[in-house]
């Protein structure tokens, strides 16, 4: 069938349509293409870019189809069948442009007579147009050329020749010759020298550039920001340990008694620091917890404040980029779920001291009577309900109460009167209620990363600081047992220090859960990794693409193997040189001769680096007013000319105005704090005046605040005035805490450090001051990358061998929630679930009862082994206890409920029959069909319904979510760029939802609204660049034009419609509802289908929960959906699925052929393992920490199990089963039998 050649065509326009912009658009379109697109549109609509790519493209290939088709005069049936999905696909685009088409956009109902209209046509983009024949072509050529990847002019080529060859296939008696030479026109219109595809690769690798892609040591600083260039293959096993480990002590549902320690040990440069910042991501990125990071030092007095301050540090961080800190997060959160809503809304909106402390105690009140706070501290409480005020004075003295630094009487008026406790043990107590209170606001963990252990290495107290270090980590964890410590150090530092543990202590390290060592040699498959992800970022930024043939260009074979072996440290500092190298020469350069060229960069002061580790962690900042930290911003801006030997300019005259770059070319911005309240549009104010201000002076302003910008309204004045110094090229700067005290202790270290001899070369190398967000938002250009040599890549020495490896999850209902709703069939408990019988000698019943799938269930097994209907089995005795499933059917098969030839069969067994007689008379089943218009379509909103009901954490989440599913359909692959445009679409969605409230948001109103550069937008985004907004829109327009049917008519999906729930119910009949994906038309819209059906499980989850099984809902084919090794749109909402959906008593049934591709580290939240025959060994080798984790191991019996042979897995135990077979047979239904019984439903 053409739908593969269509399918192609596709994939050509997605991968040109991402490189398209504003320079790009007019080499690959060409003027003639881009002035035809007004001459296309009805009513002289602007088509887009992408959608002219995948008009061109498509009619290349419907031109060719129809040459092929028609030059015997005669089409047959077969030729027909063939053709009509290209014709389909092509339709779409040309009845969006051509009223002349539009009668066919919805279906072709006579190929025949659209085919002959097509070839008479000769306007553009008809079959007799002779402007428009070989656009396509053209296009995959300009973009080889241009864009340095001839990728897709490849692809197009083989492509058309399969297509041609096919259709002579089927066409009996046609004339070779007519086939050659259709064959070399299409050879001749995608010829291209290989030499012209190569120059923009050559170009972009040896252009300067300020980012640093190579860069190999990880700064403390880098853990709080998301890594583009994270390889989950690194380290895969201290990763599973973690996830394990994080899982466990982060279930709400099972409450761990105590948290847990986990020790990572390995060499220097093994990675250890970049996999600390791999937790924090996955732990946030999930909504599990808040995360601290600390790196210790080797003179603090006292762990446990050392602990406490690092942790407030990095509460004070964004939770995740663009979100508020992870100090508003809990704030927001205690206040949405845990505080009555009119108290909430006036203390937000209450300004004055005295009767804002009333309300703060009304509120205290109220939260110490509920049993999760009672034993958390009041004054711990009172501080973050303070801290919800969003008041910038208050604020900065939470944080010192928080930190349990002394308050005077004035700052403690600003509290309420709350007082720090002096004493010894205050640190360790603050650390256990913000534990506790992290765990009663949201559920979540609290989750310590310590980091470069070995700094408290002295040799005469190196034992003693050790063992307080781990003793303090002990308390923690076993006083909040939402806790998880994960510790990591250097192999040879641990072992020799750990005899001076206890032996308890060292239980706590070393068991439950064990020790984890990681390696620091990289395999050559690590390094390909490790080194193509870089490369194909560097080269996107300059423009160019990688090739897929040669994704590791400039570096050949030979230079990938002698880096296997070396420590990722190595291995990047290697390609540094290399990059660095070709960029000096202006030219690639031999790799090889490299090592005789240079001389290795020598090694940072590590004296100094010490010395400024013990003075950060000792240096206070007291209360300090705008005027003093004015003038620490302006010795700030100066110290960083100097770190960076950069051009910058300071002048304090009138306000602070600083100059980046040289003479008339330089960047003048207006520094001004505007601290101000938003109640009574003071802050609203302050911005306006600065802004003026700046206008005046020809500067671009710069609003500064010392506490988080106010979340207001989306159409507020503030929201609107802060957007508009967005748009006029303005930044918005939230400094927090940390950056100010680290500048102050910076300012001191170097005063105190003046006449070192080795200080200047250290600040180059450190460049504390140039990598604090303070300075490179306020500075508004990115900093000229540190003056280094071109060095070459250092000697190839292999590492030695291994010797010897926020809504976060609310636990409380918001006001909100709906009580669960019973089966409009009233179902009873009617016993156990039968699952079949023992392969014992004495056979005897399994049975499961039905409360168990509410911890869902995973079926895995080869092809024919029985897993689905294993499945099928437990879902139908299910139904006619009264719970409603849902079915997500791949293949076809599972659509056979509702046909009548299933019902009317007859069953030899009696006990069968009378099942089967049950099941027929208590179920509803209904199919629907998305994408297909002639079955039962199902439309997704754009914005998922109920999302301005969310808390803020919750409401960001699902955003981003419904945001990587439009990205999936866009074929968005993750580069960085992607990923911009992706948080752009995020918060749009986002804001959106809140400015909608229940009016449903299409894709028009989302193009519109980003189109336009609405300053509220602006606002939200804060310092991303708006030149993304343009592409966004142009893809999301070509979205609209291609999926339009997926968007728009039809049913509105709905959990309440699919598991018969509220106005749906039936009376007496319990809902079998069956979803087909066969009518969608590539993979990423299934991806997309698929999340939004999985938030929309999500979202009534939250609404209905229950302590019963409510609902079952099978996933087929799991591995597609939850795979261990890519991050397709449906994986993290399917985690966010299998966590959430327990608690509102939805069982999620996944079942695959393929379970060496499903991602184990779900397995904490399934509970019964169905595993059948399985024969790959590298399948059962995957599988081997989940198989491990049972008393009796079944690995080497799978590959000899029979067809409904299994072994159950749960609790601990291993049962052997013989399963029942379900009443249904499988079968797979063709398209056509699938939209017939679409149309109909068994009632």
């Amino acid at each position: 069938m053409s739908s593969v050649i269509a399918d192609l065509m596709t994939s050509i326009a997605q991968t040109i349509e991402r490189q398209l912009d504003e320079s790009t658009t007019p080499l690959v379109l060409g003027e003639g293409l881009q002035g035809w697109s007004k001459r296309i549109a009805p009513d002289g609509e602007k088509v887009t870019a992408g959608a002219l790519v995948h008009l061109a493209v498509l009619n290349d290939a419907l031109v060719v189809a129809e040459l092929a088709v028609m030059q015997d005069g005669v089409f047959t049936n077969e030729e027909r069948i063939y053709i009509t999905p290209l014709a389909q696909m092509a339709v779409r685009y040309l009845g969006q442009f051509r009223q002349f088409y539009e009668e066919f956009s919805h279906g072709l109902d006579d190929v025949k007579y659209f085919l002959d209209l097509h070839m008479n046509d000769p306007a553009p983009f008809g079959g007799r147009s002779s402007d428009t024949r070989w656009t396509g072509a053209e296009i995959c050529r300009r973009f080889a050329i241009n864009a340095g990847d001839d990728g897709p002019l490849f692809l197009y080529r083989d492509a058309m020749v399969r297509l041609v060859d096919d259709i002579f296939e089927l066409t009996k008696g046609s004339d070779p010759a007519w086939q050659k030479d259709l064959r070399e026109q299409i050879e001749l219109h995608s010829r291209l020298e290989k030499s012209s595809a190569s120059d923009a690769r050559r170009l972009a690798f040896c252009a300067p550039t300020n980012t640093s892609f190579f860069h190999a040591v990880a700064h403390s600083a880098e853990v709080f920001e998301r890594d583009p260039f994270d390889v989950e293959a690194i380290h895969f096993e201290a990763r599973e340990a973690f996830n394990r480990t994080l899982q466990r002590v982060s279930n709400v549902n099972r409450p761990s008694k105590r948290g847990s320690m986990l020790l990572i040990r390995g060499e220097s440069g093994a990675g250890k620091t970049h996999l600390m910042r791999a937790f924090r991501r996955t732990v946030h990125e999930a909504r599990l917890g808040h995360v601290g990071y600390l790196q210790m030092t080797s003179t603090s007095g006292s762990y446990a404040r050392h602990i406490l301050t690092s942790l407030v540090d990095s509460f004070e961080k964004p939770f995740l980029q663009g979100e508020p800190s992870s100090l508003a997060c809990i704030a927001d959160s205690l206040m949405r779920w845990r505080v009555p809503a009119e108290l909430a809304a006036q203390l937000r909106e209450e300004p004055e001291p005295s009767a804002r402390a009333n309300i703060v105690g009304r509120i205290v009140d109220s939260l110490v009577a509920q049993a999760e706070f009672s034993s958390i501290d009041v004054d711990l409480i009172r501080a973050f309900v303070y801290f919800a005020t969003n008041d910038a004075v208050v604020e900065s003295r939470v944080k010192r109460y928080l930190r349990c630094e002394q308050l005077s009487d004035y700052d403690r008026q600003h509290l309420g009167g709350i007082t720090p406790s002096p004493d010894e043990n205050a640190p360790l107590r603050m650390i256990v209620g913000i534990g506790k209170l992290v765990a009663a606001s949201h559920g979540g963990a609290l989750v310590l990363l310590i980091d470069q252990i070995e700094d408290v290495y002295e040799a005469d107290v190196a034992q003693q600081r050790f063992r307080n270090l781990m003793d303090a980590l002990r308390q923690v964890t076993e006083l909040v047992p939402s806790s998880l410590a994960a510790v990591a150090c250097l192999d040879d530092f641990y072992e020799g220090l750990r005899k001076s543990l206890t032996r308890s202590l060292l239980d706590r390290l070393e068991l439950d859960p064990p020790p984890v060592r990681i390696v620091a040699a990289r395999s050559t498959d690590e390094v390909e990794l490790l080194v193509g992800s870089r490369l194909r970022a560097l080269l996107e930024l300059q423009g160019a693409r990688v090739h897929e043939d040669e994704p590791l260009w400039p570096f050949g074979p030979n230079d990938i193997a002698q880096l296997a072996g070396l420590r990722t440290r190595d291995v990047l500092d290697w390609c540094r040189s290399a990059h660095e190298s070709c960029v000096t020469a202006g030219k690639l350069v031999p790799f090889g001769k490299l090592a005789q060229a240079h001389a290795t960069p020598p090694a940072p002061a590590k004296p100094l680096a010490a010395e400024w580790a013990r003075h950060q962690s000792e240096h206070t900042l007291g209360v300090v007013d705008e005027e003093e930290l004015l003038a620490l911003l302006e010795w700030g801006f100066r110290h960083v000319a100097r770190e960076s030997e950069a051009t910058v300019a300071v002048s304090a005259q009138d306000g602070l105005e600083i100059a980046v770059g040289d003479g008339a070319g330089a960047k003048r911005s207006l520094i001004a704090f505007c601290n101000g309240a938003p109640q009574g549009g003071k802050l609203a104010r302050q911005v306006e005046a600065v802004a003026a201000r700046a206008q005046k002076a020809g500067a671009r302003a710069v609003i500064v605040r010392c506490s988080d910008f106010p979340k207001t309204a989306a159409k507020s004045v503030t929201s609107e005035r802060l957007g508009q110094v967005l748009k006029q090229g303005g930044a918005k700067v939230f400094v927090r805490d940390t950056d100010w005290r680290a500048l102050a202790a910076l300012r001191a270290f170097v005063d105190a450090h003046a006449g070192a001899a080795d200080i200047d070369a250290w600040l180059r190398e450190e460049r504390v001051a140039s990598r604090l967000d303070v300075m490179t938002k306020m500075l508004g250009a990115e900093l000229p990358p540190k003056a280094k040599p071109a060095s070459a890549p250092p000697p190839i020495t292999p590492a030695p061998a291994d010797v010897s490896p926020v809504s976060i999850r609310s636990n409380g209902s918001p006001p909100s929630i709906e009580p669960p709703i019973p089966s409009s069939h009233g179902g009873t408990a009617a016993g156990p679930i039968f699952l079949g019988r023992t392969r014992s000698l004495h056979r005897s019943d399994v049975t499961r009862d039905p409360s168990t799938f509410v911890r869902h269930a995973a079926f895995l097994g080869s092809a024919g082994s029985g897993k689905t209907t294993l499945a099928l089995n437990v879902i139908e005795q299910c139904l006619v206890r009264g719970v409603p499933a849902l079915l997500v059917d791949r293949k076809g098969d599972l659509c056979r409920y509702a046909t009548p030839e299933f019902w009317n069969e007859p069953e030899a067994d009696p006990a069968r029959a009378a099942r089967k007689r049950e099941l027929y008379e208590k179920v509803r089943v209904q199919v629907f069909t998305p994408g297909a218009h002639k079955g039962r379509p199902l439309a997704l909103p754009v914005v998922p319904p109920g999302l301005a009901d969310l808390d803020m954490s919750e409401r960001s989440t699902l955003s981003a979510s419904a945001a990587a599913g439009l990205g999936s359909m866009m074929a968005y692959r993750g580069s960085q760029v992607e990923g911009t445009r992706l948080a752009i679409l995020a918060k749009a969605i986002e804001l959106l939802a809140e400015l909608g409230g229940k009016t449903e948001i299409d894709i028009e109103k989302l193009i519109a609204f980003i189109q336009s550069e609405d300053p509220i937008l602006l606002d939200a985004i804060g310092g991303l660049d708006t030149k993304h907004f343009k592409q966004l829109t142009e893809h999301l327009s070509t979205l609209r034009l291609r999926h339009a049917s997926l968007l728009r008519g039809g049913d509105l999906l709905s959990a309440e419609l699919l598991l018969g729930h509220g106005p749906f119910a039936t009376p007496g009949k319990t809902n079998l509802s069956i979803i087909s994906t066969k009518f969608l038309s590539d993979p990423n819209v299934v991806d997309f289908w698929v999340s939004r059906l999985l938030i929309e499980l999500t979202r009534w989850s939250s609404r209905h929960p229950a302590g019963h099984l409510q609902a079952i809902v099978l996933l087929d084919e799991a591995d597609i959906y939850l795979p261990a090794q890519s991050k397709p749109a449906t994986k993290q909402p399917m985690q966010d699925l299998l966590r959430r959906a327990r608690s509102a008593g939805l069982g999620v049934f996944l079942a695959t052929q393929s379970p060496g591709d499903l991602d184990y580290r779900c397995r904490d939240n399934i509970t019964s393992w169905f595993v059948g025959k399985i024969q790959q060994n590298t399948s059962i080798e995957k599988m081997r920490p989940l198989l491990s984790e049972y008393r009796s191991n079944p690995a080497a019996k799978l590959a000899s199990a029979g067809p409904g042979e299994f072994f159950v897995l749960a609790e601990g135990d291993v049962a052997e089963l013989k399963a029942e077979r379900s009443i249904m047979k499988t079968d797979q239904l063709s398209e056509d039998q699938i939209l017939a019984v679409a149309k109909t439903e068994k009632t």
